[in-house]
C-alpha cells in the first residue's frame, strides 16, 4: 500500500438551525456562519491593530504551530474596525472582538457560542487601556488559542458525525472493539488482525489514520521512547513507501517530537506530534498520535494521523485528522 493513492472528495454542509434569543420566547432563524476553516476575523480599531496592540494579538493568534514541516501561524486572520461590523461580518465562525476604552467597566475575557450565527465563536477581550489590554491577552494567551481550536474541532466532529463512512465504523467496532467517527470519502485501506489503515485523498493531499493495539504491561509503556519505538516498529513494517524497500519512520533528527499528556473526557491520553518521513523515497510530513489504555481489554490502542501535501499547508488537513481521532470510543465489554 503506497503513501500516495487515487482519491475521492469530502463535502462539508451548512445548516440553517432554529433557535431561541437569550431571555427571549420570540423564535427565529439563525443565520448560518461564514467563513472558512482556520481563520479569525479581528474587530479591532486600525489604529491599535497597527500598533503594539495588535502586535499581542497576533502574537496569540498566529504563533507557529509545533510539528509542521514548514512554518504554518496557528490561525490566519482578518482585522476589520467597529464601524465595518455589520450584521454580514457578525455571521463569521470564528470572531475576535477587542475593546479598549476608559469607558469599560472592567477588564474582562468573554466567550460565547452562537451569538449572531450558527455555528460561532465570539471571544471578546476588554480593557480600560492599552497596557492593560497587552497584560489580558499575554495572561490568557493558550486559553484564547485553545478556544478557537476546540470550537472548530466540535463543528468539525458534528458534521463526521452527520456524514460518516457506516460501513467503516461498523468494520471497527467488530474487528477492533473501537469506535471513530469516519467521513465520508474515507476507504478502509488495510484490515490485518492488529492494524488498520484508513485515507482519504486528493490530487494535492493525503490524509491517513493507523490503528494498532498490544498488551498492555505498565505505564513506562506510554512514555516517549517505548511510544516511538512502537511506532517506527509498526509503520517500518505496515507502511511502504512509493519505491521498493521504503518505509515510514519517525523524523528524530531534523525536528523534536513533543510529548504531551492529557485527558480526554475521563480517557488518559499520551500524545507524540511531530514529522514523519520516508526511509529510502523523498517523503514526509506531520503526525499526531494518541495512545491510550482500553482497560476493558488489557491493552493500548494508538491512533496515529499523518498527513502528506508536498509543499501546501497542512495546518487545516492536520486539524482534520485530528478531530476524528478526539472521537474514539472504546466498546463495552459485552461487544464482539
Amino acid at each position: 500500500m503506497k503513501l500516495v493513492k487515487p482519491f475521492s472528495i469530502f463535502l462539508s454542509v451548512l445548516l440553517f438551525v432554529s433557535a431561541c434569543r437569550s431571555g427571549d420566547d420570540t423564535e427565529y432563524l439563525a443565520p448560518s456562519s461564514t467563513g472558512t476553516q482556520g481563520r479569525i476575523l479581528v474587530v479591532m480599531s486600525k489604529e491599535k491593530w497597527n500598533g503594539p496592540q495588535g502586535d499581542v494579538v497576533r502574537e496569540v493568534l498566529q504563533s507557529e504551530i509545533l510539528g509542521m514541516p514548514q512554518p504554518e501561524a496557528m490561525y490566519g486572520v482578518t482585522q476589520i474596525p467597529l464601524e465595518v461590523f455589520s450584521s454580514i461580518t457578525k455571521r463569521e465562525k470564528n470572531l475576535f472582538i477587542a475593546t479598549i476604552s476608559k469607558d469599560v467597566p472592567k477588564n474582562s475575557l468573554t466567550v460565547s457560542y452562537n451569538k449572531w450565527a450558527i455555528p460561532q465563536i465570539v471571544v471578546e477581550a476588554q480593557a480600560k487601556n492599552a497596557e492593560e489590554f497587552e497584560t489580558l491577552l499575554k495572561k490568557n494567551a493558550d486559553k484564547i488559542a485553545n478556544l478557537f481550536i476546540e470550537a472548530e474541532r466540535e463543528r468539525l466532529i458534528s458534521t463526521y458525525k452527520s456524514l460518516s463512512e457506516q460501513k467503516i465504523i461498523s468494520e471497527l467496532i467488530k474487528k477492533y472493539n473501537l469506535k471513530l467517527a469516519i467521513p465520508q470519502g474515507y476507504k478502509l485501506d488495510v484490515s490485518h488482525k492488529n492494524f488498520a489503515w484508513l485515507s482519504l485523498e486528493t490530487p494535492n493531499s493525503t490524509q491517513a489514520l493507523l490503528i494498532w493495539d498490544y498488551p498492555y504491561k505498565d505505564t513506562s509503556d506510554l512514555n516517549l521512547n517505548n511510544l516511538v519505538f512502537m511506532r517506527d516498529s509498526i509503520t517500518m513494517h505496515n507502511v511502504p513507501g512509493p519505491r521498493e524497500g521504503s518505509f515510514m519512520m519517525t523524523e528524530k533528527n531534523a525536528a523534536p517530537i513533543h510529548f504531551h499528556e492529557m485527558l480526554l473526557g475521563t480517557r488518559y491520553v499520551a500524545e507524540l506530534r511531530g514529522l514523519w518521513k520516508t526511509e529510502g523515497a523523498f517523503m514526509g510530513g506531520p503526525f499526531v498520535s494518541h495512545s491510550s489504555v482500553d482497560t476493558l481489554r488489557n491493552r493500548i490502542v494508538t491512533v496515529d494521523g499523518f498527513v502528506y501535501g508536498g509543499k501546501n499547508n497542512k495546518r487545516n488537513l492536520m486539524r482534520q485528522v485530528e478531530a476524528i481521532m478526539h472521537t474514539l470510543e472504546f466498546t463495552p465489554a459485552s461487544s464482539p
